[in-house]
């Protein structure tokens, strides 16, 4: 029992630390842009958000130009 209690104790402290290691570099990060931490985790998000869009949109032309293509093969072998 006293194991088990040293290894949650260790781990909380471990993830607290990591947690606070990263709100540090965070925090250091914002500084230089001169941003707030919130303002850098919304640009973050908003990074993310336009990449999957930009992915979604590409895969949506290849499946557009894919079925043109579909459409002319059917075409050809009529």
């Amino acid at each position: 029992m006293k194991n088990l209690l040293l290894i949650t104790t260790t781990c909380i402290i471990a993830t607290a630390t990591a947690n606070a290691q990263g709100l540090n570099i965070k925090t250091v990060q914002a500084e230089k842009e001169n941003k707030t931490i919130h303002q850098l985790v919304e640009d973050r998000a908003q990074v993310r958000k336009e990449k999957r869009a930009a992915k979604k949109k590409e895969k949506e032309s290849i499946s557009f130009h894919e079925a043109v293509k579909n459409i002319v093969r059917k075409e050809d072998l009529s």
